[in-house]
């Protein structure tokens, strides 16, 4: 980082962190308070070596999220679930036919990454409408299927789950068109090595 007195810390990460709520036709639009964080983005990114995102086929370089260096994601866990459900904590589905139906349901309320990777890892097909969730779920080499996606973060993952429908859908229909990625774990992991090698290589 080149020329920065620490005022603002927050400015450039702030527009794509806490305005979440995206025209997924122009995704660098908050629909909430108006800010284009292109100009945020632009204003700061320059006061940095380097800068990267967990989006992919943006402005910047790629590079996603660096959870799945954690070890868990490359255990091997017992399956007890056809299909598990794993809902956000903040966007609860309040209101969906889907909410009724016999499936195993969890909430992202904990903070251990070992449990959840086994809870995750513990099913064929995971229903979601967390972005963690689905990444995870597709490092454990899962079927993955997002429903009522409330962000534009979840159209911008590399490896592309199957959306599903508001309302009411066919979850086994859903989960026989879900793509598995063998590969994501071993190229998101190789991705992150690669940039902690450069920030290395920049700090020398």
């Amino acid at each position: 980082m080149r020329n920065y007195d620490g005022n603002g810390s927050t400015a450039l990460w702030t527009p794509l962190a806490l305005h979440g709520r995206y025209n997924p036709n122009r995704w660098n639009h908050c629909v909430d308070c108006g800010i284009d964080i292109g100009q945020y983005s632009k204003q700061y990114s320059s006061m940095f070596d380097k800068v990267t995102v967990r989006d992919y086929k943006q402005q910047y370089d790629y590079v996603p999220c660096a959870s799945c260096m954690h070890p868990a994601f490359r255990k091997k866990y017992a399956i007890k679930n056809d299909i598990i459900w794993f809902e956000h904590k903040k966007q609860l589905v309040k209101s969906t036919e889907f909410a009724t139906m016999s499936i195993p349901r969890f909430i992202n309320s904990g903070a251990n990454i070992e449990q959840v990777a086994e809870l995750l890892g513990s099913a064929n097909t995971i229903i979601t409408n967390s972005y963690h969730g689905a990444y995870w779920g597709t490092l454990l080499k899962k079927k993955v299927i997002v429903v009522e996606a409330w962000s534009s973060k979840f159209y911008y993952l590399k490896h592309n789950p199957i959306f599903a429908p508001k309302g009411y859908f066919p979850v086994h229909e859903l989960a026989e068109q879900c793509e598995i990625y063998p590969s994501a774990i071993d190229e998101c992991v190789a991705l992150n090595q690669k940039y902690f090698d450069e920030i290395r290589d920049t700090l020398k």
